[in-house]
């Protein structure tokens, strides 16, 4: 028999135990440790079970603790017994068992034996509704409320506060002015108690001003009802405020209490105000609160949003009994501050203690796997998810749709969407991001229709989702459209949504859109700033691009290593090497150096501007390479004539294990081209497609009709381009007009120019080309 509790200096026995001693003989030792965990010793008399009153504190006793401790099946017990002594039909222990199967959890049981009660009191009442109302049934409390008042009984504070719970739970703002106004009528309105349930329930349904306008009409305040407003203001998104007023409430003499702490740590983690929650940890710690879990969690929290982990991890290393809530925390610290393996390591430990994650934790957890990405963890979570009986739960829901599109596993994700009970707006936008991420642009596109279709109404999550859809897929009409409802639906101020519509135009190639989106918002960020830089960057606006590199800074944002890269990126394609520089020099002076997609895009840069040396240095400097960064060196050696030695890059590249791919074969075969050997050419053509399994696309194709035509091998050339898997093969014929002109081939000349005539007629280079090799047959 499990035992119900454990507590530090006070001996506890079984329920069971405690209940049989109440049917058997008299005690006759008053001071035995068994009593006491119940009452002083002193207090029992020694034939306590024959007294009937003692007996029903026996009882009140047992089934406070079953409650506290959550111990169903004891608690299950102690009702046997008190159906044995036929006082199952009292009101007085009737309630106390509501209130217990409330406190543990089982409302059908509570439910049962309230309907059991054969006079139900105004306590009756009230027990049911907090029951109700804590375990998430605010509908049910609230019908428990109109049900009392049916019966002739009018509600006391107590019943208004419980009421007015219920309606903060469901956000049911309109149903809680209606129980205002009855609190008006009865006179209670001043009470304290009753004020501080309507600031609650006023903050929790979005009413800022009418939780302020209650707030002030009362005669009196305690720290409850300092509490409810100051966690009304943090939840409004008036976090200053709410520090304001702890402030204020301090001046008033008022003990802040744990409760309060945590309102006002929540205020600081919201505006990431490290100094003022440091202060607070301060006060907390000279308070003796910062042993308690609910504050230790605040803080953890506040320190994750911070980023500063280590100060999360000493807090929460200092807790003796962490809760579900407080390693929750500590498992989205991590992950916040870009440790999703210690996060996964985490919730292993959590469980090793004996304590089982509840939706939140899961949902952090799938975070972290689809951070790393870890599809095989998280197939692992999502078994004990389904085992723990939370694959219902909305919002592990989306986490898995979310994790399994950042995974990579998109059948996956589609299936948990549409095995979803119930979905929210949330729930179509990640299924709508998982496949715009994952190449299914088109069925993103669809998906955000028949979500419209389905009743529901996209938020700025779902547009900023399915406008990458439409970048990826490069679609600008339908950019365009999606563009029209989001000004419709007032988004289009939101810096996100802004933001996402800048990097569309400027990847679909309507610079002009993309600039005029972004010179019309009114806040930026540095995405903001990146998105914009990069859309000059890639349509030929180098120059502008790093005017706003200048721009950014001198506004007071500091570039992050998505603007450095951008930034080079334009550098290279000006050859502007001084400027690259210079940004080489703040890249060191931000400390980013050792980063490996600002390596790789120095790596870039030097090669364009022609510095060889320069570029392998960074190359060597580089704490470790992946495919980008040996593709970037391979291409710098080949563009600036050195092929032998990107040819050695490659064959050394091979022999550390990192895997080629497309357009490190691309490199080889321009490396080849440049230095005319067809051999090499032939042999890394054969081995992409025959030793690494990838598939030719038409630029490897016209990288080696080139390498052919320039070596005199027009046969083959055209040959090739006869056999071509690919359907736009008009630069490939172009390319073969090209080596026709060098080797004064006209009648293949010829033959080529009138297959580009009608596959682009349009096109004015086979006319240029096809005259000078006339011009050079005739001269």
């Amino acid at each position: 028999m499990r035992m119900i509790a454990r507590k530090q200096n006070a001996t506890w026995v079984p329920a069971t135990k405690l209940c049989n001693l109440i049917a058997a003989k008299p005690i006759s030792d008053a001071s035995s440790p068994l009593f006491k965990d119940t009452t002083a010793a002193s207090s029992w008399n020694v034939n306590w079970v024959l007294d009937r009153s003692t007996r029903f504190a026996s009882f009140v006793s047992l089934l406070k603790r079953c409650g506290q401790t959550k111990a169903l099946n004891d608690g299950r017990l102690v009702h046997a017994h008190i159906k044995r002594y036929k006082y199952d039909r009292n009101t007085f222990l009737g309630n106390w068992l509501v209130r217990m199967y409330g406190d543990c959890g089982s409302m059908e049981e509570a439910r049962a034996v309230f309907d059991d009660l054969p006079y139900p009191d105004l306590f009756s009442w009230t027990v049911l509704m907090k029951s109700y109302t804590k375990n998430g049934y605010g509908r049910e409390a609230l019908e428990c409320f109109r049900q009392m008042q049916l019966c002739g009984n009018s509600p006391v504070p107590a019943s208004f506060v419980c009421a007015l719970n219920a309606c903060a739970s469901l956000a049911a703002l309109e149903k809680g002015r209606q129980i205002h106004a009855a609190v008006v009528g009865s006179g209670y309105e001043g009470h304290v108690t009753v004020g501080s349930a309507l600031v609650n329930m006023y903050g929790k349904c979005r009413s800022l001003e009418e939780a302020r306008s209650v707030f002030g009409r009362l005669p009196d305040r305690n720290v409850v009802c300092w509490n409810a407003m100051i966690s009304a203001c943090s939840q409004n998104g008036h976090a200053k405020e709410a520090l304001s007023l702890f402030d204020q409430m301090q001046g008033k003499d008022l003990k802040p209490d744990p409760v309060t702490f945590v309102c006002a740590l929540d205020a600081c983690a919201s505006l990431g105000a490290l100094a003022k929650g440091q202060e607070i940890h301060v006060a907390i710690v000279d308070s003796g609160c910062e042993g308690q879990v609910i504050v230790g969690t605040a803080l953890v929290n506040l320190y994750g949003k911070c980023g500063r982990l280590e100060n999360a991890r000493t807090v929460f290393g200092g807790l003796l009994h962490p809760n579900v809530v407080c390693w929750s925390a500590m498992i989205k610290a991590c992950i916040q501050n870009g440790n999703s393996k210690e996060a996964l390591d985490l919730l292993d430990q959590m469980q090793c203690a004996g304590i089982m994650p509840d939706h939140i934790t899961y949902v952090s957890a799938l975070d972290a796997c689809a951070s790393l990405p870890d599809l095989e963890k998280g197939q692992v979570l999502h078994t004990a998810i389904i085992a723990s009986g939370y694959e219902g739960h909305i919002t592990v829901g989306n986490s898995l749709i979310n994790m399994y599109g950042k995974c990579g596993s998109l059948e996956q994700a589609k299936n948990v969407f549409h095995q979803m009970p119930r979905r929210n707006e949330v729930s179509w936008s990640s299924i709508i991001a998982a496949c715009a991420q994952n190449g299914h642009g088109m069925e993103a596109l669809v998906l955000f229709s028949h979500m419209q279709v389905d009743g529901f109404k996209p938020d700025h999550v779902t547009f900023v989702c399915t406008l990458d859809a439409c970048t990826a897929l490069a679609t600008l009409e339908r950019g365009q459209m999606i563009h029209a409802s989001i000004v419709d639906s007032g988004y289009e101020g939101l810096v996100v949504v802004g933001t996402a519509l800048v990097n569309m135009y400027g990847r679909c190639g309507s610079f002009e859109n993309a600039r005029n989106v972004f010179d019309r918002m009114s806040h930026r960020n540095v995405i903001t700033w990146n998105a914009m830089i990069a859309a000059c960057a890639r349509n030929g606006h180098c120059k502008e691009a790093l005017n706003l590199f200048n721009q950014m800074q001198a506004y007071g944002f500091k570039p992050d290593e998505v603007t450095f890269v951008s930034s080079l990126d334009a550098c290279a394609s000006l050859a502007d090497l001084e400027t690259g520089k210079k940004i080489h020099v703040a890249i060191i002076d931000s400390g980013y150096d050792r980063l490996v997609p600002l390596g790789n895009a120095l790596v870039n840069m030097y090669g364009k501007c022609g510095c060889l040396q320069q570029a392998r240095r960074v190359f060597g400097q580089m704490p470790h390479w992946n495919v980008i960064s040996w593709n970037s060196i391979i291409v710098a050696y080949a563009q600036n004539g050195h092929g032998k030695e990107a040819l050695q890059l490659f064959h050394e590249m091979q022999y550390r294990g990192v895997k080629p791919d497309q357009i490190t074969f691309l490199s080889l075969l321009g490396a080849c081209s440049h230095m005319g050997s067809v051999f090499d050419g032939r042999h890394y053509f054969q081995s992409m497609i025959q030793d690494h399994g990838i598939v030719p696309r038409l630029e490897h194709y016209v990288c080696m009709i080139d390498l052919l035509g320039r070596a005199g091998n027009l046969d083959e050339a055209e040959n090739l381009i006869t056999n071509l898997p690919v359907a736009n093969e008009v630069s490939a014929w172009l390319c073969l007009l090209g080596a026709c002109r060098i080797h004064g081939d006209v009648e293949r000349g010829v033959r080529a120019a009138n297959r580009v005539f009608k596959l682009d007629p349009e096109n004015v280079a086979p006319y240029v080309l096809l005259s000078n090799i006339y011009a050079t047959a005739c001269g």
